[in-house]
């Protein structure tokens, strides 16, 4: 398991490798996963929602506030809408596990070299590894 480090906040986050694969045919591909355990949802990126051929099952509109806000009001949140999209992704014992997601842009920044040395200079920790 690697770390992931967001270079504005200095958030590591577990990653992961899975198979994830459509539903709909026989498409599949092998991608880094996120494990945000207080995440109230499943997200995916539009790159990998095309690699896969993926189709909407519905939409989703989400309001993102962020957290210690002085006031929760439409001043500060960011709405998307997004497309709600089913994966498989199958497990190191071959289980599989349907997972809805709904369909962004971009899921965090891609990383810098900054950030890479601090998080290996402070957790000692591979981020390449796979």
């Amino acid at each position: 398991m690697a770390m992931l480090c967001n270079s504005a906040t200095s958030v590591l986050m577990q990653t992961g490798r899975a198979l994830i694969s459509s539903t709909i045919n026989n498409k599949q591909v092998n991608a880094r996963v996120i494990f945000d355990s207080a995440s109230q949802r499943s997200f995916i990126s539009n790159e990998l929602k095309s690699a896969l051929a993926l189709k909407s099952i519905g939409k989703r509109t989400l309001r993102v506030s962020r957290f210690m806000d002085a006031e929760v009001s439409n001043d500060h949140q960011v709405v998307h809408n997004c497309d709600l999209v089913q994966v498989r992704v199958k497990g190191l014992d071959d289980s599989e596990v349907l997972v809805r997601a709904c369909s962004v842009p971009q899921i965090c920044p891609p990383q810098t070299r900054n950030t890479s040395d601090f998080a290996r200079t402070i957790f000692h920790i591979c981020l390449d590894c796979n």
